[in-house]
């Protein structure tokens, strides 16, 4: 069960990157942070594509 959470959890920061990397202009960048926060890793991708409805965040904040 750990391992197919990992694994997915894994696949969706994946595509993140995928997607901040696919909607950012040429010469634009992408970070991606990880911190340790007590028994969790939180991932941030952040970059300078076109963005997302604020709506459409919340929904797939909810489903990670």
């Amino acid at each position: 069960m750990i391992v197919k959470l990992l694994h997915c959890t894994i696949i969706r920061n994946c595509r993140l990157v995928n997607n901040a990397i696919k909607f950012s202009k040429d010469g634009g960048s992408v970070e991606v942070i990880a911190k340790v926060r007590k028994d969790n890793i939180l991932f941030s991708v952040k970059d300078q594509g076109i963005g997302m409805k604020e709506e459409d965040q919340r929904r797939r904040s909810k489903t990670m």
